[in-house]
């Protein structure tokens, strides 16, 4: 898990795949950048989805790590053209920033499902 907001997007969490294996999970020794994640073509490295399967269970947290700190950049994304760094708002962008950084899509869950299993 990457991101947890407080707040109004308390019900989302954000998240990247830091390793692919198909043994039990575990975190290894050191989380390296996040793996592309392919959805048609374009590649995603930031998730962001509901909560309420790891509420459940059902998705389990493996363990946690500090992101390197050359990851930071990932904690930055815009909602509707408002852009956000962690939990806090920055600022709104020009249409013409849109493409600079992620937006915040929330993918239902058997949609991450799929691209977490496509991805292997």
């Amino acid at each position: 898990m990457l991101w947890a907001p407080r707040g109004d997007y308390r019900k989302v969490v954000g998240f990247c795949v830091l390793e692919q294996q198909a043994s039990e999970p575990t975190l290894g020794a050191s989380p390296t950048r996040p793996l592309p994640v392919r959805d048609g073509d374009k590649d995603i490295r930031l998730l962001f989805t509901g909560t309420q399967k790891l509420r459940s269970g059902e998705w389990q947290i493996v363990g946690r790590a500090p992101l390197p700190q050359d990851a930071g950049e990932l904690l930055t994304f815009h909602i509707a053209g408002a852009l956000h760094e962690d939990d806090t708002f920055a600022r709104m962008l020009s249409v013409d920033e849109y493409a600079r950084y992620p937006s915040m899509s929330v993918l239902g869950f058997e949609l991450v499902q799929r691209l977490l299993s496509d991805s292997r």
